[in-house]
């Protein structure tokens, strides 16, 4: 497993800020998404990402979105040490 512990994800560039010269995959990029000018548009497309699923990670390194409640089965089938990579865990 990669030093930052999460599985790594396929493709990826380097990027020059990253120390030991790793790469660098972008996951997110859900501001572009969400941001307009019209106050009630943002809204409704912020509503729209914050309910409308999770993007899980599997030990492969793959994703996949699931519902949320798919998502609370999977992480709750995770070990706790792994489960610390994606949530606390308390302990």
């Amino acid at each position: 497993m990669p030093p930052h512990r999460r599985p790594e994800i396929k493709g990826g560039v380097y990027h020059p800020a990253m120390p030991g010269r790793r790469k660098l995959n972008l996951t997110c990029g859900n501001c572009q998404l969400v941001c307009h000018p019209d106050k009630e548009e943002r809204k409704r497309r912020h509503r729209l990402l914050t309910r409308s699923g999770v993007v899980v990670q599997h030990p492969d390194g793959s994703l996949e979105a699931v519902s949320p409640e798919m998502a609370e089965r999977h992480l709750a089938e995770m070990s706790p040490e792994r489960r610390a990579c994606y949530a606390e865990v308390a302990g």
